[in-house]
């Protein structure tokens, strides 16, 4: 039987002192990528993917994540699982939804629009095709927010559970990131460069996404107000940032000493490299990370033993790890015999040549640009 302390010894040097993930894989479409893009607090995952012919693919589902529709993009989900993302049609983008009646075209958003964060109540933001941010109401009236003083271009691009937008706008000749509430916008800072983007929002009205340095490279940030927070890199010129919960976990992707990008989680004040967090030998390179849950759910994209995967890590306690491997119960009471808890897990913006764009992982050239 080994001794925990043994089995501490083999786990990942990062694990000791914090989180431990199990991977599920989600699945892939056999082209160059599969991304889980948001996972809603039931446990379902939303993306977008390629075959091998170069064809996009709306996904969504549970434990694998499979087509919803062609030539489109999902981009979040809510509670009732209803899904905001885009369908191209001739090469232009449209809002809309999916739910379990089908598809539902926001009208009023135009030719170029897309529909790119929702909320539990059903509200939907994004931008219109004339590049205007807009806010849905619970009727699925379409709410022009207009664009930032001195900017001609805005998109939503999360929400939160108070109506509270996130994204991004021109201001001045540069992009900003926005908080956006009744009262209006507010312009969020950078980390001493031009640019800003907001990419998530949480319940407590904090934004993550990523600003531009005084050196000219771009680094995960928060903003608890308006003054930007620099998350740092894993070792890398530049990282980036999608995803932010009620706790204020955030993830999103860094490069590393070698120039790759490896998936992160910021939490507690630390900046992990998601590889670390995972048991040796796991076979999987996790390049990604858009979107985590309040449970802790974290959802992206990877490799798999050489292969492009979307993934979903569920988090499970250190020591139910070392117990369940030591055939023990987690609780500290004696092993009679049982598997004891084990380990706890839940159940249940890739670049795109389309009109979002085609810069790297959920970056995007022209307007939607996050570099």
């Amino acid at each position: 039987k080994l001794s925990p302390a043994f089995i501490l010894c083999m786990l990942p040097g990062a694990l000791i002192g914090g989180p431990v993930y199990q991977i599920t894989d989600l699945g892939a479409l056999g082209g160059t990528s599969t991304a889980g893009h948001r996972i809603s607090e039931r446990g379902q995952t939303v993306g977008m993917g390629t075959d091998r012919l170069g064809n996009e693919y709306a996904l969504s589902g549970g434990n694998a994540i499979t087509p919803i529709a062609r030539d489109g993009a999902a981009w979040d989900v809510n509670q009732t699982g209803m899904i905001a993302g885009a369908k191209y049609i001739d090469g232009q983008s449209f809002a809309v939804t999916w739910d379990s009646t089908g598809a539902h075209f926001l009208m009023g958003t135009g030719v170029g629009g897309a529909a790119l964060g929702i909320n539990d109540a059903g509200q939907v933001t994004g931008m219109t095709g004339n590049g205007r941010a807009f806010l849905t109401d619970l009727n699925g009236g379409v709410r022009d927010l207009g664009v930032m003083l001195g900017g001609d271009w805005a998109a939503g691009r999360a929400i939160n559970e108070f109506g509270q937008v996130a994204g991004y706008g021109t201001m001045n000749g540069a992009f900003r990131a926005f908080r956006w509430d009744n009262g209006g916008y507010t312009a969020l800072g950078t980390l001493g460069g031009r640019n800003s983007y907001g990419m998530g929002i949480n319940d407590n009205g904090v934004v993550t996404g990523h600003a531009q340095t005084s050196a000219g490279y771009m680094h995960a940030a928060i903003w608890n107000g308006s003054q930007a927070l620099d998350l740092g890199t894993l070792g890398g010129k530049n990282s980036y940032s999608y995803g932010i919960n009620v706790r204020g976990a955030v993830v999103g992707y860094s490069q590393v000493r070698s120039g790759e990008y490896h998936a992160f989680l910021f939490q507690d004040n630390i900046l992990y490299d998601l590889n670390d967090l995972l048991g040796n030998n796991s076979g999987w390179e996790l390049r990604y990370a858009y979107g985590i849950n309040n449970q802790g759910q974290i959802v992206g994209e990877g490799l798999y033993l050489g292969q492009v995967h979307a993934f979903r890590l569920d988090l499970q306690q250190v020591l139910d790890m070392l117990f369940s491997l030591n055939g023990g119960a987690s609780d500290g009471s004696e092993d009679n015999g049982g598997s004891g808890n084990g380990p706890t897990g839940f159940n249940g913006p890739t670049g795109f040549s389309g009109p979002l764009g085609s810069h790297g992982p959920l970056g995007f050239s022209g307007p939607l640009g996050a570099e």
